[in-house]
């Protein structure tokens, strides 16, 4: 089922662009993308992360100016639900300066409060387990040692 979390809005002091194209180069970066849409858009998605191309160029030309759950990956789904959508990015947004020109400048500012909200939130919530498989060998004994 598609949520729409937000869609763009321009111009002025109620526009969004750069907010969300922040967080959703941020999602898109860190692989809480689902791997279909991946693969469909692996040109436009190899752009991003190599910076050649910006959130908000990714926002208004691959995701029509919507930020819904239709591209997401379900883990990136449950950190927007818990991140997002209650206020608390809008809130380590207003934190950094919004006036930096540069928007690869504006995501180096904000990124390292998302990441630290995805870490805190993984470790309370588990949004991702890594659970490393220990393995077990049987001890070896000497014999006529």
């Amino acid at each position: 089922m598609k949520t729409v979390y937000e869609t763009i809005r321009f111009g002025g002091v109620r526009s969004n662009t750069d907010q969300l194209g922040t967080i959703i180069a941020w999602l898109v970066s860190h692989h809480l993308i689902d791997l279909k849409f991946e693969h469909e858009n692996s040109a436009t998605i190899s752009r991003l992360r190599m910076q050649d191309m910006t959130g908000q160029e990714f926002l208004t030309t691959v995701l029509d100016g919507e930020f819904s759950s239709t591209f997401l990956s379900p883990e990136g789904i449950k950190f927007v639900e818990l991140y997002f959508v209650p206020g608390a990015y809008a809130r380590d947004y207003s934190m950094v300066d919004q006036a930096i020109g540069d928007q690869w400048a504006l995501y180096r500012e904000i990124a390292p409060l998302i990441s630290s909200a995805y870490h805190k939130m993984n470790s309370q919530t588990g949004i991702r387990k890594k659970i490393g498989k220990i393995l077990r060998f049987p001890a070896f004994s000497k014999r006529g040692a």
